[in-house]
């Protein structure tokens, strides 16, 4: 499940039952850090040491716009074992995902 920041920087969920693989994706390889943050409001936050905190309820709505039949139960399952990973933020329960940036992409 890629949750993919869009060279015009939209954002939208690809891949979305793949529930094996999690990440943030950057597709503009100018794209800077504070565009990305900028993409992501009201969806993730980012961390200091450039991972991606996603939003339960985002990520759901992402998901029920993009995944297919089932897919807010596949989706529990995923969180629950992130949970036991401890990839999910027990505060927020903001599940974590690394970002991929393109190759030579500027990051500032």
């Amino acid at each position: 499940m890629i949750i993919s920041v869009t060279s015009s920087g939209n954002v939208k969920l690809i891949d979305a039952d793949d529930f094996k693989g999690f990440k943030v994706r950057v597709d503009d390889p100018r794209a800077s850090d504070s565009t990305v943050v900028k993409a992501l409001n009201g969806i993730a936050t980012v961390d200091a040491t450039g991972h991606a905190w996603v939003g339960e309820e985002a990520l759901r709505k992402l998901g029920a716009q993009a995944g297919g039949p089932g897919w807010q139960d596949s989706a529990t399952g995923m969180l629950a074992y992130a949970k036991r990973a401890g990839w999910i933020d027990e505060k927020t329960g903001a599940i974590r995902a690394h970002i991929e940036w393109p190759a030579g992409a500027r990051k500032s």
